[in-house]
């Protein structure tokens, strides 16, 4: 997934032709755990350093303050494959720092946006706090080194992580691009090509991979992919309807539970019992999954994305904790007071003070995934099942699809009915 990160500091010093020649100096690098060994720096050459430079401080996508200015871009390298964030900062000393992180071609990179965000607002930080005469010199200039080396140690040590998903997280990975999303939604109307698919998504993304779009789907086990023959039009000649199509077989959705193991944990911590199990009945009362069910999938899968919030998230859902004794499982570079508004702002925890006024963190809504078997497609595949080959129209989401469509993805259904999916 992410090859490396590696931060320069660099000057555009002008030639007395007039002749811009940068120079960029390698403050510090990491390598992802598959890429050891990897020299990152050749793998960005110079042109593409300048050519990033340039899109930084000629885009839209800057933001000034002051003599500072900072930006974040993403996108493909010209001379490869890889994919990249970069982002680009110039204080108000006048320094220049260059951050790039790089990817394999088939990484989701908006999937690790939030990430590389958080850690490059760090590295600005630091950044600011940085002048000339303390890069010039070596003891000052090696102790900066190794505070950013650090951190970008930690954002790829984070970033590694989402090679190891949970199925929890598998489940999030569709309601945290708005691509899979979008595709959720035209699954649930009736089977769609392939190239059907990447045509409608390409409205909305370049170079879609359509296979790294559906993984998650096929891993839960909630499409089926088939190749359908197709019909041939006896006017025109033409087959309709032949291709690979997706067919879903189980909808899913992020919604809230009671934690059960937090509850009957609590049977033995009476101090705080009683005032939980009202603030939980309290809740539910007025609680009901199909409100805002899509927005606050979407929530819900940010929170498990973020592998802080993840850690902090697995350790309330066993069990409670005094707010001033919570287990450190967050990383250094998080802040667990944030972390905890964060959860508190959404009705993940609630602070619930005891018999002697002490608060205790408790989980009032464990995030899980809700799977059902979609029969709301029995009746779209009957109403646009066709009978004559010429009403068909494959680029459509509302004409009539084929027999052999309609026929296969409600034999699909009939057989994935009692189809379980394990969290």
């Amino acid at each position: 997934m992410v090859i490396g990160i590696i931060t320069y500091q660099f000057d555009l010093n002008q030639t007395e032709m007039g002749e811009i020649e940068p120079k960029f100096r390698i403050v510090a690098r990491s390598h992802g755990m598959d890429y050891e060994g990897e020299q990152i720096e050749k793998l960005i050459l110079k042109q593409e350093k300048f050519r990033l430079f340039y899109e930084h401080t000629a885009g839209y996508s800057s933001k000034t303050h002051n003599n500072k200015v900072s930006s974040t871009i993403s996108g493909r390298l010209k001379n490869s494959s890889y994919k990249f964030l970069s982002h680009y900062q110039k204080t108000d000393n006048n320094l220049q720092f260059l951050t790039v992180a790089l990817f394999e071609w088939n990484t989701e990179v908006e999937i690790v946006e939030n990430l590389f965000q958080m850690f490059v607002s760090r590295l600005e930080i630091k950044f600011d706090n940085i002048s000339l005469s303390e890069l010039r010199n070596f003891q000052a200039s090696t102790k900066i080194q190794n505070k950013i080396l650090e951190e970008i140690k930690f954002c790829v040590f984070q970033m590694d992580r989402f090679n190891n998903l949970t199925k929890l997280q598998k489940a999030a990975l569709i309601f945290a691009t708005y691509e899979r999303e979008f595709c959720l939604q035209l699954l649930r109307k009736a089977p769609i090509s392939r190239n059907n698919l990447q045509e409608k998504l390409e409205h909305y993304k370049h170079n879609v991979n359509i296979d790294v779009l559906l993984k998650p789907f096929v891993e839960l086990n909630l499409v089926r992919r088939d190749w359908v023959k197709g019909v041939k039009d006896k006017k025109t000649g033409i087959i309709r309807g032949q291709g690979e199509y997706i067919f879903l077989i189980k909808d899913i959705a992020l919604i809230r539970t009671p934690p059960k193991e937090v509850i009957a944990n609590l049977q033995r911590h009476s101090t705080i019992k009683e005032n939980y199990l009202k603030e939980l009945k309290k809740f539910y009362e007025h609680y009901s999954p199909f409100e805002k069910m899509d927005e606050e999938s979407n929530i819900f899968a940010q929170l498990l994305l973020e592998p802080d919030t993840f850690d902090f998230l697995s350790l309330l859902r066993n069990r409670a904790y005094p707010l001033k004794k919570i287990p450190r499982v967050i990383s250094q570079f998080s802040k667990m007071r944030e972390i905890l508004d964060r959860l508190i702002t959404f009705n993940i925890i609630r602070l619930i003070p005891d018999r002697h006024g002490n608060e205790w963190v408790c989980m009032i809504s464990e995030i899980t995934p809700l799977i059902v078997f979609p029969e709301y497609l029995i009746n779209n595949i009957a109403d646009r099942t066709a009978i004559e080959p010429d009403a068909i129209d494959e680029k459509s989401l509302v004409a009539p699809i084929t027999n052999e469509i309609g026929e296969l993805a409600l034999n699909l259904l009939e057989l994935t009915y009692e189809e379980q999916i394990e969290f």
